[in-house]
This record gives structure tokens, C-alpha cells and sequence, in this order.
């Protein structure tokens, strides 16, 4: 497994959210990310990253499509979202919520290949492979 450990700030995502069963993800994210783009979604936020947020023990986990984004308070009160790569915005699109990623120390792993399977085969080897000693704090994948 070739991967490296960085240790990133807190930052923003503006992204597209919805809940995913563990047992059906393998094949329902794909589709997410079909209907995020055929929904014209690309266009305000191209799809930067794909974020699991945590999970429960019946399996259900939160999944978001979205990019940096940084949400600025103007004078007048108004707010303007600052997304990565598209124009600013002056609301948060219908279907987007703005997200915090905290700050933490990541794992990186390679994934090379076709997506969807080259991230979906690289999750097995993350659990086969984990450093030993080190702890794997549950909460976000992106």
C-alpha cells in the first residue's frame, strides 16, 4: 500500500449529501455521482472529493460530492460561498449544505486505476494493511 500521512487544517467542502447503507454502497455510490452529474451538480461544485462521514453500527453513513469551498460573511450581512474551481456564490445551492472538515492528521492511499473500483479495491488493503500500532480514528474518508 503506498500512502503517506499529512496533517491538514480544518476546512469547508460544499457538497451534495446523502445516506448510504454499508451493504449497498459499492453500487449505489457510482449512481450517486451519475445523478450528481446529470443533475448539472458538476457546475457548482465539479466533485473534488467524495467524503464518508462516519457511520453508525446498523451501517448507515452519511456520503458527500462536493469541493472546497470558503463561506465569507460580508458587512452587509450577505454570505458568499467561495467554491473551489466554479463561480462564487451568493447562497448555498438547493441540494448543498457547507461541511467542516476538522482538523486531524490523514492517511493518504493511493488508488490507481478506473474509479469507481480503484477506490472500492484500495479499501480492503487499507484494512489489511493498516500500520500496526497506529489508531484509526473513525469519522471521515474522502
Amino acid at each position: 500500500m503506498n500512502y503517506k500521512i499529512e496533517i491538514l487544517p480544518e476546512f469547508t467542502v460544499l457538497a451534495s449529501v446523502r445516506a448510504f447503507h454499508a451493504e449497498s454502497a459499492k453500487s449505489e455510490i457510482p449512481k450517486f455521482w451519475q445523478e450528481y452529474y446529470q443533475r448539472g451538480n458538476g457546475k457548482i461544485a465539479c466533485g473534488q472529493f467524495g467524503i464518508c462521514f462516519g457511520g453508525k453500527p446498523d451501517g448507515l453513513f452519511l456520503y458527500g460530492i462536493g469541493n472546497r469551498c470558503e463561506v465569507e460573511q460580508k458587512p452587509d450581512g450577505a454570505t458568499v460561498c467561495h467554491v473551489f474551481n466554479c463561480p462564487d456564490r451568493t447562497q448555498i445551492p438547493d441540494g448543498f449544505e457547507v461541511c467542516t472538515i476538522p482538523a486531524q492528521t490523514w492517511m493518504k492511499v493511493e488508488a490507481r486505476g478506473a474509479l469507481p473500483k480503484s477506490i472500492q479495491n484500495t479499501y480492503p488493503v487499507i484494512e489489511k494493511e493498516w500500520p500496526q500500532g497506529w489508531e484509526r480514528v473513525c469519522g471521515m474518508d474522502i
